[in-house]
Parts: C-alpha cells; sequence; structure tokens
C-alpha cells in the first residue's frame, strides 16, 4: 500500500501515506506486532467538523464559506491474528455440530 500511495499523483496521497506510516508504527510498538504480516483491513474517510467563514460582497452583503475537514480512519492487521479467529471459529462450529439439539424439551 505504501508504494501505490508514494506513486499515485493526489493531493491527499502524502496524508494518507504518512497516517499508514503510523498505524503501522503503531501496532507494531503497541501490540508487539511484526510489520511483515501486517496489512490494510479496511480504511473510510468520515465527515469532520464544517468551519464557516464570512466572504465581503459588494453593498454590505456576504458570502458563506463552508471549510470541511474529515476523519480518516485506517484498520491494520496481522495475517496471523486473522488465521486463529478463523480455526476458533470453526472448532465452535464443529462443537455447536457435535451437540444434540432437542426441540420442545421432548424426544422421540
Amino acid at each position: 500500500a505504501q508504494a501505490i500511495l508514494m506513486f499515485t499523483p493526489k493531493a491527499a496521497s502524502p496524508i494518507v501515506s504518512k497516517l499508514l506510516k503510523s498505524a503501522v508504527a503503531n501496532a507494531v510498538h503497541n501490540f508487539s506486532l511484526k510489520e511483515e504480516e501486517l496489512y490494510v483491513k479496511e480504511i473510510f474517510v468520515n465527515e469532520g467538523l464544517r468551519l464557516t467563514r464570512l466572504l465581503p460582497r459588494a453593498k454590505g452583503k456576504t458570502d458563506k464559506i463552508k471549510k470541511r475537514t474529515s476523519h480518516i480512519t485506517i484498520v491494520v492487521s496481522s495475517k496471523t491474528v486473522e488465521e486463529k479467529k478463523i480455526v476458533k471459529k470453526q472448532s465452535a462450529i464443529q462443537q455447536i455440530e457435535g451437540k444434540e439439539i432437542v426441540e420442545n424439551g421432548s424426544k422421540e
């Protein structure tokens, strides 16, 4: 993802690249995950605050300028963590399948 962002000619790519580096550094430092095993699980942008400014116009009138902001969220996950979750889910499903289900409290 970092290589793609480096060569993307968009105005937001340096900002997202910096955020991605920060997310990877946080995952490595805070959760002791390996940098090689990390991948971008999800990324989304939410609407932030709207700042309003007034622009003076002719005859004493004004126009509003809306300066919009946004919140960027990147979720990074490790491949080994995801594999462990899948194994736990599969073992839980096997335990449920092994039990006999009785409806209405009576066996026939």
